[in-house]
């Protein structure tokens, strides 16, 4: 799943990026790492593994850039495509291993079954007044911190939430 921000206006970048970032979900799941998703802004998304970690890793052009931590040295260069070789993925699957990955926070609501935060939506829509949040099962909104997410968290105090 990809969830895009685009800073400029130009048609043609937005398709390149786009067309990128969907290359790069195919890569992932060519090479046997499925439950990906990319999520920020399209130039330098964020690649959330298993709703669990902040990969540390970041895409430059058609390549994957590996680091061995989220500000570490880069470890490898990967071009992306679909093409299955083999040693290419055993080198993921040790980067999944070896590479420290950054914890992400989601707040979900307490009771059965799972729902977590996934945004916010207004009563008042054209002046944004009246912000209440918004529940699903699916793609979570994820923070990076958890000062952030703790700072969400004390925004809702008529719901009994929980950080995960």
């Amino acid at each position: 799943m990809i969830t895009t921000f685009y800073r400029g206006t130009d048609i043609t970048y937005k398709n390149y990026l786009n067309g990128r970032n969907e290359l790069l979900l195919a890569f992932f799941h060519s090479n046997s790492i499925t439950n990906i998703r990319i999520i920020g802004n399209a130039e330098n998304p964020l690649i959330v593994y298993q709703e669990k970690v902040r990969l540390s890793c970041y895409v430059k052009d058609m390549n994957l850039i590996l680091l061995d931590s989220v500000d570490g040295s880069i470890i490898s260069t990967l071009a992306i495509n679909t093409k299955k070789v083999l040693d290419v993925e055993s080198l993921l699957m040790d980067f999944l291993e070896t590479s420290i990955h950054e914890k992400i926070w989601k707040i979900a609501l307490t009771k059965s079954p799972a729902l977590f935060l996934t945004g916010f939506n207004y009563l008042d829509k054209i002046l944004r007044k009246d912000k209440y949040p918004v529940f699903a099962r699916l793609e979570p909104r994820i923070y990076i911190t958890e000062e952030k997410a703790i700072n969400t968290l004390r925004e809702l105090p008529d719901y009994n939430l929980k950080l995960q």
